[in-house]
């Protein structure tokens, strides 16, 4: 089906064996890529370089389109909600207690890597300093991240959080991040979509390199273990580790303060 549209490019940013195979069944007479692809297919596509070890992925992305000609510096990350969908998230997060114009914080507590999760225990201490300062935090992710939360409610009480895990799709899941003051997360795809919108991110970073993969822009801020190995890019710690318990949940705190009293900061 793909071969019958004759394509003349095709960008494959993903880089993924997938995405390859997705992108040689186009038939395009060019395929590009960035130079940070290795997945033993790359050599049917033509690399663009970028300095990929000191610049973040959105800018090796950025790269490969420069390469055609773009020189432009403004990034639109391309959301654009409908009145429908804006009202049907403003009714749903009514449901769940909040009214529009509240000010609420975001947590992704889940990740697709073990080692990028950050320890559920100190979410909660999280969570409980948050609740005794009235402040409300919403909890987000798919259906997966439900074991966390079962994971949480045997520490804390359901009645100190709302939780919206499973309960979106994709993009109701980007509009309640738009509402929010602020969002607290691993390196997930939350946490991604929050810079996107101009949310201000913590970022709680272990075996990733937040120089590559860490938020966008510079008006975020980045806590990051201070292990040697830290930037691994291993999904299982060799020395069974926990990655991210010694980040301590009072860094954390004392960085939502700051927001908090700044009344929350636009990227």
């Amino acid at each position: 089906m793909l071969r019958g549209y004759r394509f003349d490019l095709v960008l494959d940013l993903q880089g993924s064996i997938e995405s390859s195979v997705i992108s040689m069944m186009c038939n395009a007479k060019y395929r590009l890529i960035p130079s940070f692809i290795n997945n033993g297919v790359e050599r049917f596509s033509t690399k663009i370089n970028t300095d990929f070890i000191s610049k973040q992925r959105v800018e090796s992305y950025l790269d490969v389109v420069r390469f055609l000609g773009y020189s432009g510096n403004k990034i639109n990350f391309g959301w654009n909600f409908s009145d429908e969908e804006l009202m049907y998230v403003d009714e749903f997060l009514k449901e769940h207690g909040i009214i529009k114009g509240d000010r609420y914080i975001v947590m992704a507590i889940g990740t697709t890597w073990d080692t990028k999760n950050y320890p559920v225990v100190h979410w909660a201490k999280i969570v409980n300093y948050l609740y005794e300062k009235d402040i409300c935090v919403v909890i987000i992710g798919g259906m997966n991240e439900n074991k966390y939360i079962e994971e949480l409610d045997k520490i804390i009480s359901k009645d100190r959080y709302v939780n919206l895990v499973g309960l979106t799709d994709l993009r109701q899941m980007a509009i309640v991040i738009s509402r929010s003051t602020v969002v607290v997360s691993g390196d997930s795809g939350p946490m991604h979509m929050a810079y996107s919108l101009g949310r201000f991110v913590i970022a709680l970073m272990g075996p990733t390199d937040p120089v590559q993969f860490g938020p966008y822009g510079n008006k975020n801020k980045i806590i990051r273990v201070n292990h040697e190995c830290r930037g691994c890019q291993l999904t299982v710690c060799p020395f069974g580790r926990d990655c991210l318990f010694d980040i301590n949940p009072c860094d954390v705190i004392k960085e939502l303060q700051i927001i908090l009293e700044s009344g929350g900061i636009r990227v």
